[in-house]
């Protein structure tokens, strides 16, 4: 909190005081709007292409970094594709989600999940864990034979 000075009708003092958390600040200084941070910066989202597991983080870097510069729907998309190269806003601005009436973040979202279908992980729920291991608890095993086949269908 900014210090300042407390002045009485007899003395002024030079004690600086804490202004309470209440205090706000005048509203007449110019506020610099907030924008983007230019592509490969230290700060922008990376996409590469060759990893498609990284496409989840990248659309999360993104939406993180849009929710504080808070654009239009339209510029929220438009925005997204420029930290890739120019082969990859291509592909990415040719989708029918991007160029949509109305745009939609989590369908273009979507959109991409399906186009790179390895970038998500799987995921197994508790009641599917649960299930495995009740059938799994359940199998007898008598041979080393068996016990390779047990195993084995583990790693599936």
């Amino acid at each position: 909190m900014p210090a300042t000075t407390h002045a009485t009708a007899l003395y002024t003092s030079a004690i600086p005081t804490v202004m309470p958390a209440t205090t706000s600040m005048p509203s007449n200084l110019p506020v610099a709007p907030i924008s983007l941070p230019k592509w490969k910066s230290p700060m922008a989202p990376h996409f590469d292409p060759k990893n498609p597991s990284a496409l989840c983080m990248y659309l999360l870097d993104y939406q993180s970094l849009a929710q504080v510069v808070q654009p239009t729907l339209a510029e929220h998309l438009a925005q997204s594709t420029c930290y890739l190269t120019e082969e990859y806003k291509d592909d990415w601005e040719n989708l029918p989600e991007f160029g949509a009436t109305f745009p939609d973040w989590d369908t273009f979202k979507q959109a991409h999940l399906r186009e790179y279908p390895n970038a998500r992980k799987p995921f197994i729920s508790l009641a599917d864990l649960g299930k495995f291991v009740d059938n799994k608890s359940m199998q007898e095993i008598h041979t080393l034979d068996e016990f390779a086949t047990f195993h084995w269908s583990l790693e599936d």
